[in-house]
């Protein structure tokens, strides 16, 4: 069975990204067990993450490594998570030169599951609203131990599709967001931290994952 991870590496403030960022590359071409990779420098409005994102397709679970990020230069630390899709979808699985959106959650302890499935059905509703949602995937958290339960992941054509109608749309402000916040405390399931992190994509992650048919994600 193959394994889906997302990884946040964080680097020291005065890194150099650009040595990292090929670091980064020349590792993940040599590592055994990969079916496919993606790794992204997290672009100005991010919040909650590193300063790149890591996706990661694993042929097997149970042969699945542990990265190590620690000789990239400038290395502090790396959140990874591997998760199992709920649900996705595409409308454009031939996108290039996009963008990757990453939101990582968690929901609170104690929520009921029913609350739960509920939760995800309304993430995974949303680009039914809003056309500039490309491709779309929710993942569920396996990894032991981590902080987040959900991976929600979006592909977008150009920033203006994320920055604008997908943070700007009713159903997201009015709806889902209540979701979030702590003031709405009847449907509130999602604890106040969060990463939100954004990338640029050079062509449509979810496609190739689906297909698991490309050398890198």
């Amino acid at each position: 069975m193959s394994a889906l991870e997302t990884v946040q590496v964080f680097l020291q403030e005065d890194a150099d990204l650009e040595a990292a960022e090929t670091a980064l590359h020349t590792q993940l071409e040599a590592a055994p067990g990969l079916a496919g990779w993606h790794c992204g420098r997290n672009l100005e409005g991010c919040w909650g993450g590193g300063q790149f994102t890591v996706d990661l397709l694993w042929h097997a679970y149970a042969d699945k490594p542990a990265m190590e990020f620690g000789s990239l230069p400038g290395f502090t630390s790396a959140d990874a998570v591997c998760y199992q899709t709920v649900a996705s979808g595409q409308r454009d699985p031939g996108l290039r030169q996009g963008i990757w959106r990453t939101l990582l959650l968690s929901v609170r302890e104690g929520v009921p599951a029913a609350e739960v499935e509920t939760f995800e059905q309304e993430l995974l509703g949303m680009p039914r609203y809003m056309a500039a949602i490309r491709n779309w995937r929710l993942g569920r958290v396996t990894t032991p131990g981590s902080r987040w339960t959900h991976v929600w992941q979006q592909e977008y054509a150009a920033i203006d599709g994320l920055m604008g109608e997908y943070l700007l749309h009713p159903y997201h402000w009015g709806w889902v967001d209540r979701r979030f916040d702590p003031e709405f405390p009847d449907v509130w399931v999602v604890d106040t931290g969060l990463c939100h992190v954004f990338c640029a994509l050079e062509n449509s992650i979810i496609a190739r994952a689906a297909a698991n048919a490309h050398p890198d994600i």
